[in-house]
């Protein structure tokens, strides 16, 4: 994920689009539930993908857009990218 991220932004930047480019990068659910899951746990909230407790619902979002455009640090504010 890293590098695939990493090889946008470059392309971004190779074309002048950076400074103007709004990124968002978030997960569609909570994490699996089970021992054969490589995924770490939701903790310390309950539940789990497919769930509608908080560790089933509440993932990363994060935002950059550079020029100083967003104010730094988090926001407990709800958001939703329903698809």
């Amino acid at each position: 994920v890293d590098e695939g991220i990493n090889a946008i932004r470059k392309e971004l930047e190779r074309r002048g689009e950076w400074d103007n480019t709004l990124v968002m990068f978030c997960s569609d659910n909570g994490g699996s539930i089970g021992w054969a899951s490589p995924l770490p746990g939701n903790a310390p909230v309950s539940g789990h993908k497919g769930s509608y407790l908080l560790g089933g619902t509440r993932v990363p979002l994060l935002i950059h857009w550079p020029k100083g455009n967003l104010r730094a640090g988090l926001n407990p504010q709800l958001a939703s990218t329903m698809d």
